[in-house]
């Protein structure tokens, strides 16, 4: 088989069939945990898996067409994302009436489009150009700071939706920009610190029930009803799943629906709980791959702005997987960012699967030799 591909490689150019074989092994665990969903009834049954589908072929032509593209041309357009982004998120704050106290979604032709989502590889692409481009004429530090005074307008826009957890998302993304663009171990540090610094300041903007969420982090027991319900049932549907799970269907937590939001946010825990720790194991495995091999095309990229997408585009997966995991099993603040590739959510999913279509530009372009 190895043979194979390296033959048809030849042919075409270089394609990392590797990365899309793990992808696509994650995507086919998010539509089975969907489908387990839609079987067992609900609110959800009606057309989650369609629309999960219908959204996952849109993003395969993203990837196809992003893959098929020289990303160096988009140099000569960098400042355009980073103005799109910027409409994008303040459209939301101007145009959107609040649901339940939050302006997330724009509408377009019945669907929901989040803009917080697209912003993110928009980003990365502004920031791969421009990095590079400041370097040569400012110097590493003082391209840094422009490069925050940049990011700043981005994360107010976000956190004032409100969206904590996408703004804190986006933070990190801009730290791997940062860490891969500049690599300057001190710049790095003093942001870290001043990140440090403003979390009081940033803790009394917060809404109330994002005050709640935190506090019921460190001792959810105490409002078991209310701010730590979504902890403890997640922890529950984890554990209740021992070694080789309820099987398919068969979750009580999830399917009636003690279990939150099973089919985005927790759907890790959805997924665990029917197939058990080992089930939970073999997820953690996938990613682990997909990680691996996004690391393995970092690390032999040598043209700046290549590297930087990778690398941004890395740190992205990392962090909402990190997040997700983290928030399913205890371990961090419950927060509304999805499980890469398997939570239902036609925008991240498209997204995604998009960002993986640049990766494949990087390495089809003969940015990196492998």
């Amino acid at each position: 088989m190895h043979r194979l591909l390296r033959d048809y490689q030849h042919r075409v150019g270089y394609f990392d069939f590797w990365l899309i074989l793990f992808v696509g092994g994650l995507v086919v665990i998010g539509l089975l945990t969907l489908q387990s969903i839609h079987l067992a009834g609900g609110e959800y049954s009606s057309n989650i898996v369609n629309r999960q589908i219908l959204a996952l072929i849109i993003g395969i032509a993203f990837l196809v067409i992003f893959s098929s593209l020289d990303y160096h041309l988009l140099a000569f357009i960098f400042p355009f994302f980073y103005l799109v982004s910027i409409g994008l998120l303040g459209s939301v704050l101007l145009f959107v009436e609040p649901v339940r106290g939050a302006r997330r979604w724009l509408e377009a032709g019945g669907y929901q489009i989040q803009p917080s989502e697209i912003v993110k590889p928009l980003l990365i692409l502004f920031f791969a150009f421009f990095l590079p481009w400041g370097r040569k004429r400012w110097g590493d530090r003082k391209v840094t700071v422009i490069s925050l005074g940049l990011i700043l307008p981005v994360l107010a826009l976000i956190f004032f939706e409100p969206d904590l957890g996408s703004a804190l998302l986006m933070l990190a993304i801009w730290l791997f920009l940062i860490w891969f663009g500049v690599a300057d171990l001190r710049v790095l540090l003093f942001f870290l610190i001043l990140s440090l610094i403003l979390v009081p300041f940033v803790y009394q903007k917060l809404d109330v029930y994002q005050r709640t969420r935190l506090l019921s982090f460190f001792e959810p027991g105490s409002d078991p009803l209310g701010g730590g319900y979504n902890a403890i049932q997640s922890v529950i549907a984890v554990g209740s799943g021992q070694v080789w799970g309820r099987h398919w269907g068969m979750g009580t937590q999830s399917h009636l629906r003690f279990l939150p939001d099973r089919h985005t946010d927790f759907i890790f825990a959805t997924f665990c709980e029917e197939q058990g720790f080992a089930g939970g194991l073999f997820v953690l495995f996938v990613f682990g791959l997909f990680f691996w091999r996004l690391a393995n095309i970092l690390i032999k990229i040598a043209d700046p702005a290549g590297r930087i997408i990778v690398g941004g585009i890395l740190g992205m997966f990392f962090c909402q997987f990190g997040v997700n995991v983290g928030m399913n099993i205890g371990l961090l603040p419950i927060t509304g960012v999805p499980l890469p590739f398997v939570s239902y959510g036609g925008s991240s999913l498209v997204i995604s699967l998009a960002s993986i279509g640049l990766v494949e530009s990087v390495v089809r372009n003969k940015a990196s030799v492998i």
